[in-house]
């Protein structure tokens, strides 16, 4: 007879707060309010991979704008308005 394993539990999600109203009948809960109960454990890994996505963007969007010759002028003149400025 071979020998069965079982699985490992499911690690990254967070143990319900209260089971007792998925048990009891009079305050039965749908899928959804189960799930929110749970937690947010799984969510972080979304949440980085939104932000990594947006700041990547973000960085592109403004390498392309300031080595364009529309960039290139509004850095050089913000620069020039800084040393008028400065009092050396």
């Amino acid at each position: 007879m071979p020998h069965l394993t079982i699985p490992a539990p499911m690690t990254g999600l967070a143990p319900m707060t209260d089971p007792a109203p998925m048990t009891d009948p009079e305050t039965a809960c749908s899928p959804v309010r189960a799930l929110i109960e749970r937690g947010q454990a799984g969510m972080t890994t979304a949440e980085y991979a939104v932000g990594t996505v947006s700041a990547c963007s973000f960085a592109g969007l403004l390498f392309k704008l300031l080595s364009s010759s529309f960039g290139q002028n509004l850095l050089e003149g913000i620069f020039s308005k800084i040393t008028d400025l400065l009092p050396f």
